[in-house]
């Protein structure tokens, strides 16, 4: 499966009323990528731009950005996605994640593991993110790290940003 292949198939198993955002390949080509970052849910800026991107205008989008280049992890190895990578595409606002999308989303995310083969790190970023780092750790034998959610409200304690930026220097060393 390619990954053109792979939104289409997740899309028609979500329905017309869900859309799949896809990734974004400005920094380079998504299958190449060596980290798989897994934010909670797509945000509501995603209707308009259908990316998962670290270019996007918002909040988390550029503290992400400014936190991984602190960390001097290179953009072209990380790609952004969600642990729930659908969002209804008639509601505003954001689709907060509930366990059910979570569990269902667990074997989407298998069959992408299979489309990025040089993957060799998952971050979970974000309480509900990191709520199934359990299963991937049965799963895959990828390293798995966990960081606060790079949102603004978050990225409010001060020591979390700091935090983050620790985590992701460890990038460097999983992607060597």
């Amino acid at each position: 499966m390619m990954l053109d292949e792979y939104y289409a198939y997740l899309a028609s198993m979500k329905g017309p009323e869900f859309l799949i955002p896809h990734f974004d390949s400005f920094f380079g080509e998504p299958t190449r990528a060596t980290t798989l970052l897994f934010l909670e849910s797509p945000g509501p800026q995603v209707r308009d731009t259908r990316l998962i991107s670290l270019n996007n205008d918002d909040p988390t989008a550029r503290n992400l950005k400014d936190q991984l280049d602190k960390a001097k992890v290179s953009l072209e190895n990380v790609l952004l996605w969600n642990i729930v990578p659908w969002i209804r595409k008639e509601e505003k606002g954001f689709d907060v994640p509930v366990k059910k999308d979570i569990v269902e989303a667990r074997d989407y995310h298998i069959q992408l593991f299979k489309i990025l083969p040089q993957l060799r790190a998952l971050v979970f970023l974000g309480k509900r993110a990191q709520s199934d780092i359990v299963y991937y750790s049965g799963h895959t034998n990828y390293r798995l790290l966990a960081a606060h959610h790079p949102s603004a409200q978050a990225m409010s304690v001060a020591t979390r940003r700091d935090e983050n930026i620790t985590v992701f220097r460890q990038l460097n060393v999983a992607n060597s």
